[in-house]
């Protein structure tokens, strides 16, 4: 090979159930339909070990509120307004509901009424998290009697 050397940046990352990921970093251009492209960077896996490897998943992307999370990349290039929403569906995986929605003007009109939305924050336990301001749940008409102060303790909660 003759030719200028080319850098490789490695990366190598834990997740909160012990699982991790390595591999090296690259560029290259996103394309979204109804959006302009962006320069965007992103891990190439190399090796998995946990859950991350055993969760049959074509790709893991990342949301969390550090520079290099996808929705910051897109909105630092003015692809998007800094703004993203998942809606978790019912299903199995196999073609199972949910939705991603990349920058406001991507969520449907149809969906914008009949869900109520919630302004993100970061995490007071981890600040690559996102919190959002609970006080209080309701079930089938009913409120779950925990205090809204439980919510605010360690990493908060998780619902999936």
């Amino acid at each position: 090979f003759s030719g200028p050397r080319l850098a490789v940046c490695s990366y190598e990352r834990r997740y909160q159930e012990h699982s991790s990921s390595e591999g090296i970093l690259v560029r290259d251009v996103c394309s979204i339909p109804g959006l302009p492209q962006a320069k965007v960077g992103f891990g190439c896996e190399l090796r998995e070990t946990g859950m991350i490897k055993s969760q049959n998943a074509d790709g893991v992307v990342g949301f969390g509120s550090n520079p290099s999370g996808l929705v910051n990349q897109l909105s630092s290039q003015g692809a998007i307004d800094a703004s993203f929403a998942v809606c978790m569906g019912e299903g199995d995986g196999e073609g199972g509901g949910g939705a991603l929605f990349l920058g406001q003007s991507s969520i449907p009109a149809t969906l914008r009424e009949p869900y109520a939305w919630a302004k993100i924050q970061q995490s007071p336990g981890n600040p690559e998290f996102y919190a959002v301001g609970l006080r209080g749940i309701e079930l089938g008409g009913g409120r779950v009697n925990v205090p809204w102060r439980e919510y605010e303790r360690g990493y908060g909660s998780v619902v999936g």
